[in-house]
């Protein structure tokens, strides 16, 4: 029998009727004569689409023939003791194009039950998302009749109507919790954002108020309009409950900077450092303060060390452009503010930056 070696599948290949091209132009994927790709399959044990190695001396063997060869040597003892034969994960790239439908996962006992399968749990990492582009995760509040009748009532929506997403935020705004293996699931493709109204969040905290994921979207909301006191209210709160919770921690350094309580700010950015001592946000938000207070060489010397750290971060650029126009080194400035007009996605930070140099927005005190 031959040893194992690290094994790189042949892609399989799906096109759907909401599918692009990025997996060829994005991932440099060949997808042959389909007229679009919307899935890669890069390892399944799905009976109808198995696996098969690509190279190396199983190169032609299947996932399923593997697992029966080489067992927990393969998966691992405890997973082959749980699963056996079947691979529990499917690995894939999506590229949605245009709308997704609406589904709900079946958890394990569902799933047995009607398909004699396992339930379909999920987790996402989003490497490239087009402006407006959404996801909606749903949620589960233990009445799972109430979400399926919300359900039925969308029945042969389309995305276009109004109504669509609202339902699904009121589901959300009822929610007590975030369950991933029977949760509503929604991918948007190009369209404008909606947003959960600030009056949702106040209802739902009033019934839950120690909700970490409502009390950090109200409390960026609120920083978002300006309303500084009322997030570093929210903020507050929610530190009380974990005071290690990094997001907040984020915003609470800006949040005391712009309410001019300085020492506050830097406090929080220590406590960052504390639980990370690598945060290039922490260093960046600290040497934003330092000028901010007229620190001028000390914070631009934490900001040329953030610079170092990670030249392409869009804070760290925005943070530098500052330090380097109050330490009247416009050359310089310039010359970062052409580096960041590369990447659009640092758009907004650098916005900042521009107001303070044209002293639209008045930075020090």
């Amino acid at each position: 029998m031959s040893s194992l070696y690290p094994l790189k599948f042949k892609t399989i290949y799906k096109d759907k009727i909401w599918g692009g091209q990025k997996i060829k132009t994005y991932l440099h994927k060949d997808f042959g004569s389909l007229p679009n790709c919307g899935e890669t399959w890069e390892i399944s044990g799905v009976k109808s689409d198995v696996s098969v190695v690509a190279e190396g001396e199983l190169a032609g063997e299947s996932l399923a023939e593997l697992l029966e060869k080489y067992k927990g040597d393969l998966v691992g003892e405890k997973v082959y003791e749980r699963f056996g034969n079947t691979f529990p994960l499917l690995v894939k790239f999506i590229d949605a194009n245009e709308d997704l439908s609406i589904q709900v996962h079946p958890d394990d006992e569902l799933a047995k039950k009607r398909h004699n399968s396992f339930g379909k749990t999920e987790m996402w990492y989003v490497i490239e998302a087009d402006p407006g582009s959404t996801l909606i995760a749903g949620f589960n509040n233990d009445d799972f009749k109430t979400v399926l009748s919300s359900l039925n009532a969308l029945e042969n929506k389309t995305i276009e109507d109004t109504l669509l997403v609202s339902e699904l935020n009121e589901i959300a705004a009822e929610a007590r919790d975030y369950f991933p293996s029977d949760s509503l699931i929604k991918i948007l493709g190009k369209r404008k954002p909606t947003e959960i109204p600030d009056t949702a969040y106040q209802r739902y905290l009033r019934k839950f108020p120690r909700d970490i994921f409502a009390l950090i979207s109200l409390a960026s909301s609120y920083a978002g309009q300006e309303k500084y006191k009322s997030s570093d209210s929210l903020l507050s709160t929610l530190l009380a409950i974990d005071h290690t919770y990094a997001p907040a921690l984020n915003l609470k350094t800006m949040v005391k900077r712009e309410i001019n309580e300085p020492d506050s700010s830097i406090y929080y950015c220590d406590q960052l450092l504390e639980t990370n001592h690598q945060s290039l946000f922490a260093l960046s938000s600290k040497s934003r303060t330092l000028l901010k207070t007229g620190k001028n060489k000390i914070g631009l010397k934490l900001a040329e060390e953030c610079y170092h750290l990670d030249k392409s971060m869009s804070y760290n650029l925005a943070t530098l452009a500052i330090a380097y126009h109050l330490n009247k080194d416009y050359k310089q400035r310039d010359a970062i503010i052409a580096i960041a007009a590369r990447d659009s996605d640092g758009e907004s930070y650098m916005k900042y930056a521009k107001d303070i140099i044209s002293n639209k927005v008045k930075f020090q005190n």
